[in-house]
């Protein structure tokens, strides 16, 4: 494993990108509310009990 230094820059640009707008596109639609009622998990959750 590389021992990797930050540079200055780079603690940053979590805390920017969260200021940043969502920019929807073609590719990146934003979801209607029938869009949402016809989501299905592709892994349902299960009942276990621990």
């Amino acid at each position: 494993m590389v021992n990797r230094q930050f540079s200055k820059a780079e603690p940053a640009e979590p805390d920017n990108a969260r200021k940043m707008p969502i920019t929807f596109d073609e590719d990146c639609p934003e979801t209607t509310l029938e869009m949402a009622m016809r989501f299905r998990r592709v892994n349902p959750v299960r009942n276990v009990m621990p």
